[in-house]
């Protein structure tokens, strides 16, 4: 039995005997997963911005206004892949 991992509001058990600190949690989507992610959409949606913009306007749209419009996907993007992964096992215990 291993110790619990806190989930937001509900706890399962983790598999692993060491401390939930240095086993890595196998049921979340790892960091460096959700970065390449985030990091992939910023780029997609600043270029997609881009190419709007010079369609509309037939202008480019300066690269800080891209910029920020890709920094503002990222946040549904980040908080999107924080809660998709693939489905966490119930280990002992019931709710």
């Amino acid at each position: 039995m291993g110790f619990p991992i806190s989930l937001g509001l509900a706890t399962v058990a983790s598999l692993c005997p060491l401390s939930p600190h240095i086993c890595p949690r196998s049921d979340l989507m790892a960091k460096w997963k959700r970065l390449l992610i985030t990091i992939l959409a910023v780029l997609a949606v600043s270029f997609l911005a881009g190419l709007l913009w010079n369609y509309w306007f037939n202008v480019r749209l300066p690269a800080y206004v891209s910029g920020v419009i890709g920094g503002l996907a990222a946040i549904p993007v980040w908080e999107f892949t924080r809660r998709i992964g693939p489905p966490s096992s119930k280990v002992g215990g019931s709710e």
